[in-house]
C-alpha cells in the first residue's frame, strides 16, 4: 500500500449539553483531527447552552425574561438573529410555531419586539416568557455543522435528540441502486429494533420529528394555550436544522391537512404525518415530494404507539452497529418526573474527590465519571426533588436515565432517555419502572430480592437497578452541604 494513501474512517464522538446527548458522526482519514473538530463543535454547543438555555438561571435568555417585559434590553447580536428567524418562522405558521408558547395562555402575535439595530429585545405582553425549546436543538445543529466545515470535514451526521442534519455522506453502499446516497435515517419498527418502517437518506439537509404519544400534551398549541392533538407525530425535512426542528413542531400543531397544505405552499420543505383515522387506524399523510420508498401506507395502533419517536436515527454502516433510540429529552422526562415543579434549575456539576469516595461508599461500587447533569427542582421556593442523568452500560452499550429523587431521598421515578441495545427496551414499562418509586439506599436494591427482572431483558434491569442506586448516591452527596475540614 503506498505511504500516501489515506483510508477515510467513519468516528463517533458524543457529549451531554442542552441535557440532551448531542453525537457527532464524521469521516476522515486522521482520527486525531476528527476527534479536535467533534471537540470543537461539542465547545460551541456548549457556547449556545450559555446563551439559550431557559434551564440556566445564568443564560442570557434567562435574563431576558427576568427583564425584557419591562423594557427594551440589549443582549448578545446571535440570540437578536435567532429570535428575529423564530418571529419570521411564526409568521410563515400562522402562529402554530411561537417561542412564547405557554400552557393555558394564547401566544398572541407580535409579543416580541426585536431591534436588530439596536441588538435589544422587549416583550409586549407581561407575562411573555421564551423557551427556544422547538428551535435551540436545531439551531445549535447548524452551528456544530458549521464548525465542522471550517475544520475541513466533508461527511457528517450530527444528531441531537429529535433532529439530525446530514452533512455530504456516509462511506458508501456498494450496492447497483445506491452508491454513497447520504446518511440513512430510519423509521424503526415499534416491536422489533431489527426492523424499520421506512428509510430517509438526508445528504445536506435536516430532518425533525415531533411527537405527543410519549407523553400526550406536552406540545402546546400556541394559538390557544391547550395541548395540541389529532397527530401522533409530524416529520419535517428541511435545508437547516433550526428550520426543520420549527416546522415540525409547528405542523404537529396544525395537523396532516393544514400542516401539509403549508408545507407544501413553502420552499424545499417536505412533511410526514402519523396518525388515528376513525376506526382507530394509525395512517400515513404526506406531502408531495416526501421520499415514498419503503414506506407503508397504513401502520396498526398496536405497531405504532410503543416507539413512534419514531424517526430515531440509526446509521446503515456498518451493519452491525447497535442503534441508539431517543425516547425523551431531559426536558420531557423532568415534566414527567417532577410535574409540580414550577422552578427548575439545572447544574453541571463535577465530584470532588471526596465527593466521589462518598458516593463509592454510599453504593459499595467503584465509579469512573466525575461530572454529572443535575436538575434541582422546586415548588414556591421549596425543594421538592433532584433529579440526575446517568449512563450504565447494559449488555454492550450504555443507556441514558433521567433518574428523581425526593427530598426525603427516596426515588420519585425514572425515565429511559435514550436506549442503545437491541434487546431489552422492555424496562421502559410502567410495571418495571414503579418497582424502583419509593426504594432509598437502605433498600436491597437487587434482583432477585427487592426487584423483579424482565424475562429476556435482565441485563438491561440489572443495569436500571444500578442506575437507581447510583442516583440515590448522587443526589445524596451532592445535595448535602460540604464543610472544609477545620485546620
Amino acid at each position: 500500500m503506498p505511504d500516501s494513501l489515506r483510508i477515510s474512517r467513519m468516528m463517533t464522538f458524543s457529549r451531554v449539553c442542552m441535557g440532551s446527548r448531542l453525537e457527532i458522526t464524521l469521516v476522515h482519514s486522521d482520527r486525531d483531527h476528527g476527534r479536535n473538530a467533534a471537540s470543537a463543535a461539542f465547545d460551541d454547543a456548549q457556547r449556545l447552552e450559555r446563551l439559550l438555555s431557559a434551564f440556566r438561571a445564568d443564560s442570557e435568555l434567562s435574563r431576558l425574561n427576568r427583564l425584557a417585559a419591562s423594557g427594551p434590553v440589549t443582549t448578545e447580536p446571535e440570540l437578536v438573529d435567532l429570535l428575529e428567524e423564530a418571529e419570521r418562522l411564526s409568521r410563515l405558521s400562522h402562529g402554530a410555531f411561537n417561542v412564547t408558547a405557554q400552557p393555558g395562555r394564547p401566544a398572541g402575535r407580535g409579543s416580541l419586539l426585536v431591534d436588530r439595530a439596536r441588538s435589544a429585545v422587549e416583550y409586549r405582553a407581561p407575562a411573555a416568557r421564551i423557551d427556544l425549546g422547538a428551535i435551540g436543538k436545531g439551531y445549535a445543529i447548524d452551528r456544530a455543522i458549521g464548525v465542522l466545515q471550517r475544520c475541513g470535514i466533508t461527511d457528517a451526521l450530527v444528531n441531537f435528540g429529535s433532529t439530525a442534519y446530514g452533512l455530504g455522506s456516509a462511506p458508501g453502499h456498494d450496492t447497483e441502486r445506491e452508491t454513497a446516497a447520504g446518511w440513512r435515517i430510519a423509521i424503526r419498527h415499534p416491536h422489533d429494533p431489527n426492523q424499520t418502517m421506512g428509510t430517509v437518506l438526508l445528504k445536506n439537509g435536516a430532518l425533525s420529528t415531533s411527537g405527543g404519544y410519549e407523553q400526550p400534551g406536552h406540545l402546546i398549541d400556541p394559538r390557544s394555550g391547550q395541548p395540541a392533538t389529532g397527530t401522533l407525530s409530524a416529520s419535517v425535512i428541511a435545508p437547516t436544522a433550526a428550520a426543520s426542528d420549527a416546522w415540525s413542531t409547528a405542523a404537529f400543531v396544525l395537523g396532516p391537512a393544514a400542516g401539509r397544505t403549508l408545507l407544501e405552499q413553502q420552499e424545499r420543505l417536505e412533511g410526514f404525518f402519523l396518525h388515528e383515522s376513525r376506526t382507530g387506524r394509525v395512517t400515513v399523510t404526506r406531502t408531495a415530494g416526501w421520499p415514498t420508498e419503503r414506506f407503508r401506507a397504513a401502520v396498526t395502533r398496536r405497531q405504532f404507539l410503543a416507539a413512534a419517536m419514531a424517526l430515531a436515527v440509526w446509521l446503515a454502516w456498518p451493519a452491525s452497529r447497535s442503534q441508539a433510540i431517543v425516547y425523551a429529552t431531559p426536558e420531557e422526562a423532568l415534566k414527567r418526573l417532577l410535574p409540580d415543579a414550577d422552578t427548575v434549575r439545572e447544574e453541571s456539576v463535577t465530584l470532588t474527590d471526596q465527593q466521589k469516595q462518598a458516593v463509592e461508599q454510599l453504593i459499595d461500587t467503584r465509579i469512573k465519571e466525575e461530572r454529572y447533569t443535575v436538575w434541582h427542582a422546586s415548588r414556591e421556593g421549596a425543594s421538592i426533588g433532584t433529579a440526575v442523568q446517568v449512563e450504565v452500560i447494559g449488555k454492550e452499550r450504555p443507556i441514558t436515565f433521567l433518574i428523581a429523587v425526593g427530598p426525603e431521598r427516596a426515588v420519585l421515578g425514572i425515565e429511559v432517555l435514550i436506549y442503545r441495545e437491541s434487546q431489552g427496551h422492555e424496562i421502559r414499562s410502567g410495571r418495571f419502572m414503579k418497582q424502583f418509586t419509593g426504594k432509598t439506599l437502605a433498600a436491597p436494591l437487587k434482583l432477585g430480592k427487592d426487584i423483579d427482572a424482565i424475562s429476556g431483558a435482565t441485563l438491561s434491569s440489572r443495569a436500571t437497578t444500578y442506575a437507581a442506586k447510583k442516583a440515590l448516591g448522587l443526589v445524596q452527596v451532592i445535595t448535602t452541604p460540604h464543610t472544609e475540614p477545620s485546620s
